[in-house]
Formats: structure tokens, C-alpha cells, sequence
């Protein structure tokens, strides 16, 4: 949560270019999956797909954004399987309700996942 303290703006990296020497920003980065059936179902080149798998292999989770049932709102989920994976690929041009997902995200950082 902000509270206006603008740290981050004297620390962010895009903001203060001439104290990052080891990044250029100028460059553009890319990355995509090397499974085109993945990148075909996701919005991000199937990226964060592979980050999940990769956290979920280290018996780690994550968090993302799934659609509810009928489609018409989207909410944060826990990311822990396949399923869980497959129900946040693609975009959601919506506003995801986040329904007690800080407190399961602490819960989760707690147990070192």
C-alpha cells in the first residue's frame, strides 16, 4: 500500500538511469515460451506460465488473476498446479478483486513458499 513516502522514486531504476550502469532501457527485452501451445493460450508469450511451473517445481507458489465462472468479474487465485495455471493464462481487461489475497499471500511467505 502507498503512502506517499516517494522512495521508490529515488530508487527506481527507469527514473534515475544514471545510476544503473548495468541496464540498458533503451533495448527492448523479450521472452516467450518455447512451447507454442502455451504461447497461443497465453497473453504474455506464455512467460508467466513458465515462471509458475518453474516456482511451482521448487514446491513453491504463486499468485495470479482467473476469470470467476461466468466470466463477468476476475479474482486472485493461488497458483500451485496445472489447473491453477491453465485458469490465469490470458489477459483480463477487468479489475481483479483481490478477496483476502494479501492475507494468503502472508500466510504462504510464513510457511517459505
Amino acid at each position: 500500500m502507498c503512502i506517499n513516502c516517494g522512495l521508490c522514486l529515488g530508487n527506481c531504476p527507469v527514473n534515475n538511469r544514471k545510476n544503473s550502469n548495468t541496464i540498458n532501457y533503451d533495448t527492448p527485452k523479450y521472452a516467450y515460451h518455447p512451447d507454442s501451445s502455451v504461447c497461443q493460450k497465453s497473453a504474455s508469450g506464455g512467460i508467466a506460465a513458465g515462471l509458475y511451473r518453474g516456482v511451482i517445481s521448487r514446491n513453491g507458489i504463486g499468485f495470479g488473476v482467473s476469470y470467476i465462472q461466468d466470466f463477468t468479474n476476475a479474482e486472485y487465485i493461488k497458483i500451485e498446479d496445472d489447473n491453477s495455471i491453465q485458469k490465469a493464462c490470458g489477459s483480463k481487461y477487468i479489475k481483479a478483486s483481490a478477496n483476502g489475497v494479501y492475507e494468503s499471500i502472508y500466510k504462504e511467505l510464513m510457511l517459505n513458499r
